[in-house]
């Protein structure tokens, strides 16, 4: 017991060294991503949030998003904020990372500051790591899912008819899924994303979906979490494109010039593929439908 604290009975932070034991003054269980996870405050001042997996293939999780991390922070950004990590325990199964002070995103602050906003995104997007993932949010995956949470639903004919047409198009056009790839963060909601006070930086937090695939995944969810409307979209999208050489990066052959409008059009079928793969997703775990119908 410590400042009225039970730390023996608090599993999340049995992996801790004493010494770090013996310097927090307060536990606040908070729900970050898919792990037990406090807030964690010191009697220095420092705030960390630990994650704790439940099972194996969760550290798996802890560990990878704990290496895109370390690597984000090892290279200098100007417009984006990681999470640095703090202690990471050496059986993968715990990981801390400091507190980025912050207040989360709202619509209104996203396009407000949305040239902020597109060049962490763009930071992010860019930087190079080997070690990421391949995409697993794929079209076959997205089949799967819909055969096996809409097997008894009455409208499954009916998402099955926009998975068909999302994934002839998808098949059939190379701009829209072979042209514009980089590190995603993967899970853009409305928890992870956040403003710094003096609005200087974007802070991008939990990266344990973070992979490689098309960076209009990143934008899609952007759009649908936070209910952009047509012209908000067109706004986004035109900022990301201005705010980038798209032809430099993306095309490596230099063989053929991409136009802007091939982006923005492609966008468009992202953002059904991505509210079509989170619909699947809140059927099967019970959350609500409302963004994604």
């Amino acid at each position: 017991m410590r400042n009225g604290i039970d730390l023996v009975d608090t599993p999340q932070v049995r992996h801790l060294p004493q010494a770090l034991l013996d310097q927090i003054v307060r536990l606040d269980a908070v729900f970050v991503g898919t792990h037990n996870t406090l807030k964690c405050y010191f009697d220095n001042g420092q705030v960390w949030y630990l994650k704790t997996a439940r099972t194996k293939l969760a550290s798996d999780s802890l560990q990878y998003e704990a290496d895109i991390t370390q690597h984000l922070n090892s290279q200098p950004h100007q417009n984006l904020s990681v999470p640095k990590v703090t202690w990471r325990d050496n059986k993968g199964m715990s990981l801390a990372t400091e507190e980025i002070v912050g207040a989360l995103m709202s619509r209104e602050l996203l396009l407000t500051m949305l040239p902020l906003v597109v060049d962490a995104l763009i930071e992010a997007h860019t930087t190079k790591l080997e070690q990421v993932s391949p995409a697993t949010w794929t079209i076959t995956q997205l089949k799967q899912e819909i055969d096996s949470v809409l097997t008894t639903r009455n409208d499954q004919w009916q998402l099955k008819q926009k998975f068909e047409a999302i994934k002839c198009l998808m098949d059939n056009n190379e701009n829209i899924t072979g042209c514009f790839k980089g590190l995603v963060h993967g899970d853009l909601n409305l928890g992870n994303i956040l403003m710094t006070p003096d609005h200087t930086k974007v802070g991008l937090l939990d990266w344990e979906c973070a992979q490689y695939t098309d960076v209009r995944w990143d934008l899609a969810s952007i759009i649908v979490e936070f209910e952009l409307n047509e012209l908000q979209t067109q706004k986004l999208l035109l900022s990301y494109v201005q705010q980038f050489n798209l032809t430099a990066i993306f095309n490596k052959s230099g063989s053929n010039e991409l136009a802007p409008n091939e982006f923005v059009q492609g966008a468009q079928h992202w953002i059904e593929f991505y509210r079509l793969t989170c619909l699947c997703w809140a059927l099967k775990h019970n959350h609500p439908l409302r963004l994604y119908q």
